[in-house]
């Protein structure tokens, strides 16, 4: 499913794996944005503050709670934020 494949790059070493989930915080689907929100977390970049941040300025975000949640959880596990 998608979701699986979003959490498979959360593993992944290839950096387009960072993009490509940065480019998922505005899918259509806020639940793909809440698993790519989870997986930036795990991945722990700083370089996804700024992508995660803006995320949590979506309707999609003001909408669900699970977002918020997740995005909140993903900056707190960021190094140095």
């Amino acid at each position: 499913s998608q979701f699986q494949a979003v959490h498979a790059l959360a593993g992944s070493p290839l950096d387009t794996a960072d993009e490509t989930l940065q480019q998922l915080l505005s899918a259509v689907d806020w639940r793909l944005q809440m698993t790519a929100a989870d997986a930036l977390g795990e991945r722990g970049r700083e370089e996804a503050a700024g992508p995660l941040r803006d995320c949590w300025n979506t309707p999609a975000a003001a909408e669900n709670y699970a977002l918020r949640h997740a995005i909140i959880g993903a900056l707190g596990a960021l190094r140095g934020i």
